[in-house]
């Protein structure tokens, strides 16, 4: 298997179609809503239980029309024929496509996996071991056992900080760049215990002088 190239997609303005009722469509569903997914189309005759009721609901049969708009596809029914109709049409539109089962020929797998997924506050980990979801899944609860609070809390004040950094006229992008590797420091992280954001300010601007007007508490909506 060719290696994959991994992406953070913003789904708010994107159209999804699930093909698909049961309990994997409906996983599916929960994990693009939770990606902020606000257009998500179901396509199937029923729906389990566990179908959130934030997605429009397709009573009826999947038909080739039903890609017509959509940007991203999931192939989930537990037919492996209808599967491959839905990834063949979605592949010939140019329409990114992922399916749920394992197919029998490879010119019919999907053009895009789903990997396990961690999120703590900012921090977003996706993890995929080459078509092993159960391994991916294994792995990802052990790394949510190494990122504890100190990580999640330098994430969301280097998050808070970014973007001052990044718009101030009196920084070349030199400095902006030293600046946020400094963030991404062992030593930032001890600054951030010890005296949380203003501690984690002040350090950045006994580093680099030029950015103490632009750290200053009044400009921080952390």
């Amino acid at each position: 298997m060719p290696a994959s190239y991994p992406v953070l997609l913003d789904l708010s303005d994107i159209t999804v179609l699930i093909v698909g009722g049961g309990c994997v469509a409906a996983r599916k569903a929960r994990g693009l809503l939770d990606a902020g997914a606000r257009r998500i189309r179901v396509v199937a005759p029923d729906v389990c239980e566990e179908m959130p009721g934030d997605v429009q609901h397709d009573a009826r049969w999947f038909a080739i029309d039903d890609l017509d708009g959509a940007q991203l596809v999931f192939a989930a029914t537990d037919d492996t024929q209808v599967n491959d109709e839905i990834v063949c049409a979605a592949r010939k539109r140019g329409v990114f496509a992922c399916r749920a089962d394992a197919p029998r020929d490879a010119s019919v797998g999907g053009t895009f996996v789903t990997p396990a997924v961690l999120r703590k506050g900012p921090i977003t980990v996706a993890v995929a071991t080459d078509g092993n979801p159960a391994l991916s899944a294994a792995l990802r609860d052990h790394l949510a056992e190494l990122l504890d609070g100190k990580w999640e809390a330098l994430a969301t004040a280097a998050a808070a900080l970014r973007p001052m950094v990044q718009q101030s006229s009196e920084l070349t992008p030199a400095q902006r760049h030293e600046i946020f590797r400094a963030m991404a420091t062992d030593e930032a992280m001890r600054i951030m215990q010890s005296g949380g954001l203003e501690g984690l300010k002040e350090w950045l601007a006994g580093r680099f002088p030029t950015s103490r007007d632009l750290l200053d508490l009044s400009h921080t909506h952390a």
